[in-house]
Parts: C-alpha cells; structure tokens; sequence
C-alpha cells in the first residue's frame, strides 16, 4: 500500500537536529520562522517516518509475542501436555522460527527478529529440560549453557538486540553463580559486583571499538545499556564500602579512574550526554551515601531529611546546569 504514498523524506540524522538547534540558538532562524524552517529542514518526522517506525515497532513485538506465547502456553497447560507434546511444541517453535529466518533474510529486519526469537525459545527449550527430567543442574549453568548455545547465533545474525541478550545471560549466570542459596554473603556480594564491572566494561569496551568496523553495532541505546550494566555494580561497591566501613581506597579509586574514562572518552571523543549523565547519578549517589553515613545517622529525623533535601536539590542543580552546558559547547 505503501507505492500510492508521495516519496519518503530522508531518514532524520542527529547531526540534522543538533544544526538547527545551533541556528536557533544562534539567532540566525527566528523562532517565529523555527516551525516553518523545521519541517523544511527535515528535523520533525514526516507520516512516512511514523509509518516506518510502527511498522518497525509492530513486527518487532510480535515477534517477541509470539516467542512467549509458546512458553507460556506451554507452562499454563503443564498438566494436560505430555512430555512429548511439550518437547514438541518448543522443539517445533524453535525450527519454524529459524526457519522464518532463513526465507526472510539474513539481512531482513523481519529474518533478524525471527533469529532473536529462535534464540528466546531456546532457553525456554533449556528450562523445559531441566524441569522435566530433574538433573539438579546449578540454576546459573542453565543461563551459561543458553548463553554458549546464542552465541552462533548472534554471530550470524549480526543483530544488536542478540548481543544485549547474550550480554543479559552473562550477568544473570554471574548473579546465580555468586547466589547459590538464594541469599548474598558479603564477601560474595563484593565479588559479584567487581566481576559484573569488569565483565560489562570489557565488554562495553570492545563494543565500543568494533562499532567503529562494523556498523550494525553501531546503536547507542545498546551501549548505553551496557554503561548502565557497567557503572551500577561498580557505583554499588562503592556505597557498600562506604556503609561497611571496609577498605574504601580500592574502590574509590577505580571509580575515579572509571570516571576519568567516562568523562575523556564522552565528552571529547565520542559525545554523548546520555553516558555524562550517568557518570554524574553515579557521583550524587556515592556523595549521598557518604552524607548518610558520616552526617545524617548523627542528627535527628528532622534535621536529616532537611539537609538531604537540600543536598539532592543542589547536587541536581550543578549536575543538570553542568549537562547543559557540555550541550551547549557541543553545538558551537
């Protein structure tokens, strides 16, 4: 239906948005005529876009839909299935995903997100097996195997969402791992944190240089993601030092050095003011703990709740003023 359409605009780029922005701000489009310059610029999404974005959006949810439909209908009916039915209908599920990934595609968007699900219902082919026949298996060896098994996968999808996955079943198999019983020791809640950290840096890292040579990595929101994956632990190491009265030198020098990374790298070499601003949350939360350590548990109710909330609002005034500011030094 799409043919009777007028031709589609060019597809919005970043760097479009960040021009018009310095135009405004710079006085030479009047913001009476900014509207009007927008939609001839290209900066606002044209009905064709939209159109694309749904279509995009759509046949991504389904396919997810459609993978846990199967799980799910699977485990609602575990009485009424037999162990061969249910063994079927995964096993079945899993070749006509692959197979919808081979007539599609390789390179189809619609082939890349039947991959993505062949690669869900393959844990869920892991769960059924060790729920059916019992092998007492550790829980995190059912992540680590689902993980070994999505590997080709991902290398032959060449689809960002499968690595997200398969970095998702690392940290879910490191978790399991230091969290046999259920319930963490100290000892191995610090461990946890300093192996999540080094594992999600390394692999933030090589994904940050392998983006540069292959252009599908190249997705923001799935470094962002893993920046996210990599300052928590390493921001939660530290807060738990603080409150555990350990050795802090260790950590807190690694989050400096950590930082000092975040801060060259995001702000001169490849901007992003997403990766700033999590670098900043990370340095209100450690400042926080240290107030709440060293400062509120010595003043009453009262008292404490006043200075933290003149605490947060002004970490938040610098951080926010400081964010705009690396923006607006950006856009010159």
């Amino acid at each position: 239906m799409f043919e009777t359409q007028p031709e589609a605009k060019p597809e919005i780029r970043p760097e479009t948005r960040k021009a018009f922005v310095a135009l405004v701000d710079g006085g030479q489009i009047a913001p009476a005529d900014s509207n009007r310059a927008a939609a001839i610029a290209g900066v606002f999404p044209a009905g064709r876009q939209w159109l694309r974005f749904l279509d995009v959006l759509l046949l991504c949810l389904g396919g997810l839909a459609l993978a846990f439909s199967v799980l799910l209908f699977v485990a609602f009916n575990w009485g009424d299935l037999g162990r061969l039915a249910r063994f079927a209908l995964v096993e079945g599920a899993v070749l006509l995903a692959f197979v919808g990934y081979w007539l599609a595609g390789r390179e189809t968007l619609a082939g890349k997100v039947a991959l993505l699900s062949t690669g869900l219902l393959l844990g869920g082919l892991l769960a059924l097996f060790g729920q059916t026949y019992q092998t007492g298996a550790d829980p995190w060896q059912l992540f680590f195997v689902w993980m070994l098994l999505l590997t080709p996968f991902a290398l032959i999808g060449r689809f960002a969402p499968l690595w997200v996955l398969w970095a998702v079943l690392v940290n879910l198999a490191l978790t399991l791992y230091f969290q046999p019983t259920g319930r963490f020791s100290t000892e191995a809640y610090g461990q946890l944190l300093w192996v999540q950290f080094a594992a999600n840096g390394f692999m933030l890292c090589a994904w940050e240089w392998l983006a540069g040579r292959a252009p599908w990595l190249n997705q923001r929101w799935a470094l962002r993601f893993l920046a996210m994956a990599t300052l928590m632990p390493l921001t939660l190491r530290v807060v738990e030092s603080v409150f555990s009265s350990s050795d802090l030198w260790l950590p807190a020098l690694v989050f400096l050095l950590a930082l000092a990374i975040v801060y060259g790298v995001y702000r001169y070499q490849r901007p992003d003011l997403f990766m700033l601003t999590l670098a900043a949350v990370s340095v209100i939360a450690i400042v926080v703990s240290v107030l709440v350590k060293h400062v509120v548990w010595h003043l009453d109710n009262s008292g404490s709740v006043l200075l933290m909330a003149i605490a947060l609002m002004a970490m938040s005034t610098l951080a926010v003023n400081w964010l705009r500011s690396v923006h607006r030094g950006w856009q010159v």
